[in-house]
C-alpha cells in the first residue's frame, strides 16, 4: 500500500512539473510574441496597410478599441487604417516602445506599451494594450486598445 501511496505522489509531482514552461521556451515564446510588432513596425514603415494588419486575427472577433470607439472584426479594424491613413505621408513612421509583456496563460500574452507616429508635421503618440493569442501556430493580436 506504502508504495502505491509513493507512486500516486510521484505521478502527481511529474504531471505538475511538465505543465511548468522552461524559462528558455519562455524566452522563444516571448521572442516569438515580440516579432508580431517588429513585423508590424517594418510593414507599416514601408507603407503596406496590408502586411501590418498581418499580425492581426483575421477573425469578426478581433476587437480594436481606438478614439473613434470599438471596431469589430478584422476586415472593418483594415477598413479604418485604410480611411485614417489614405497616404504614405499620413502614415508616416511608427516605432513602439514596450513597457511590459506577459505571459497570461498558455497561448495568451498581455504587452502594454507606447506608439509613436513620426511625420512632417506632427508626430502623434500614445499607448497601448494588445493581447495576443496563438491561431494555427501563429501569433496574432485579438485584441488592441490604442489611445
Amino acid at each position: 500500500m506504502r508504495f502505491l501511496v509513493i507512486l500516486f505522489l510521484g505521478l502527481i509531482l511529474t504531471s505538475c512539473a511538465s505543465t511548468e514552461m522552461k524559462p528558455s521556451d519562455y524566452e522563444k515564446e516571448k521572442k516569438a510574441v515580440l516579432k508580431v510588432l517588429t513585423d508590424q513596425e517594418f510593414a507599416w514603415n514601408k507603407g503596406d496597410i496590408d502586411g501590418f494588419m498581418e499580425g492581426y486575427w483575421k477573425s469578426d472577433f478581433l476587437t480594436f478599441v481606438g478614439s473613434s470607439g470599438v471596431t469589430k472584426g478584422w476586415n472593418e479594424t483594415k477598413d479604418n487604417f485604410n480611411k485614417a491613413y489614405p497616404t504614405r505621408d499620413r502614415m508616416g513612421t511608427l516605432s513602439f516602445d514596450v513597457n511590459e509583456i506577459h505571459r497570461v496563460q498558455d497561448g495568451l500574452y498581455r504587452i502594454i506599451g507606447k506608439y509613436t507616429l513620426q511625420r512632417d508635421e506632427d508626430a502623434p503618440t500614445g499607448y497601448f494594450t494588445i493581447m495576443l493569442q496563438q491561431d494555427e501556430g501563429k501569433w496574432v493580436i485579438i485584441s488592441d486598445h490604442t489611445c
